[in-house]
C-alpha cells in the first residue's frame, strides 16, 4: 500500500508539472514557455542526482546538463550566438544518448531482419527531417546555423535508429523505458524547433507534455537496475 501511495503521489507530481506548463504556455505562449522549459530541465537533473545518491556517472551527468544548455540558450534564441550554441548542444546531447545506448548494445548478435525493419523506419525519418529543416531554413540566422540543425538531424536519427534496435534487441523494461523517452525527446525537439522558428505556436503544447515525459522515463530507465546484457532476445538472434 505504501508502494501504491508513493507511486500515485509521483503520477500526481508529474501531472501537476504538466499543467503548471500547459497553463504558463497559454497565456504567453513565447516568453513562458522557455522559461518553464529551463525549469524542467533543472528539475528533473535535481531529481536525477538526488535519485544516484549525488554521485552520478558521468556520462549520465553530462547527458542531464546538455538538457540544461540548450535550454539557457533558448531564452535568447533570437541572437545567433545563442541560437548556435543551442543547436550544437543538442547536437552532443544526442552524442551522449549515442554513447549511452552503445555501451548497452551487442550489435555482433543483433539479427539482419532487425536492422532492416528499422532501417525502412529510419529513411521515412530521414525524409521527415528534410522536410522540417526545409520549412524552417529562411527563418534561421546563418549557414553555420543551418549546419548545425542539418548535422543535429543526422545525430537524431541515429540515436532513434539505435534506441529501436535497443529496444527490439533487449526484453527488458529498462530499454522499451529508454527508447520511449528517447522519440518523446525527438518529436519534443522537432515541435520546439517548429513553434520557435515557425510561430506554430500551439505546438508548445505537445513539446511540453513530450519533454517531461522523455525525462521521466529517462530518468526511470538509467536508474533501472535490470541487466540488459543477460536478458536477451535469443530469437532475434543469428
Amino acid at each position: 500500500m505504501e508502494f501504491l501511495n508513493q507511486k500515485h503521489s509521483k503520477l500526481i507530481g508529474i501531472l501537476i508539472l504538466i499543467f503548471i506548463n500547459l497553463i504558463a504556455i497559454l497565456l504567453d505562449h513565447d516568453f513562458s514557455s522557455r522559461i518553464l522549459r529551463l525549469f524542467d530541465s533543472v528539475l528533473f537533473l535535481t531529481v536525477f542526482i538526488y535519485l544516484t545518491n549525488k554521485r552520478p556517472k558521468l556520462l549520465h551527468l553530462l547527458l542531464f546538463v546538455f538538457f540544461v544548455i540548450p535550454d539557457i540558450c533558448a531564452i535568447n534564441y533570437d541572437n545567433i550566438i545563442s541560437a548556435n550554441i543551442l543547436s550544437s548542444a543538442r547536437m552532443i546531447r544526442h552524442i551522449l544518448m549515442i554513447m549511452y545506448v552503445v555501451s548497452q548494445l551487442n550489435f555482433k548478435k543483433i539479427s539482419a531482419t532487425v536492422y532492416a525493419s528499422i532501417l525502412v523506419v529510419t529513411l521515412l525519418n530521414i525524409y521527415l527531417t528534410y522536410v522540417v529543416i526545409d520549412l524552417i531554413k529562411t527563418n534561421l540566422f546563418s549557414l553555420e546555423q543551418y549546419f548545425f540543425m542539418i548535422m543535429e538531424g543526422v545525430f537524431m536519427l541515429i540515436i532513434g535508429f539505435l534506441a529501436a534496435i535497443y529496444s527490439i534487441s533487449i526484453i527488458t523494461e529498462k530499454a522499451n523505458q529508454f527508447m520511449i523517452a528517447t522519440f518523446a525527446f525527438i518529436f519534443s525537439d522537432i515541435l520546439y524547433v517548429l513553434a520557435l522558428y515557425v510561430e506554430m505556436t500551439s505546438l508548445y503544447y505537445l513539446d511540453r507534455i513530450l519533454y517531461i515525459v522523455g525525462f521521466v522515463l529517462l530518468i526511470k530507465s538509467i536508474t533501472n537496475k535490470e541487466n540488459d546484457l543477460i536478458m536477451s532476445r535469443k530469437n532475434l538472434y543469428n
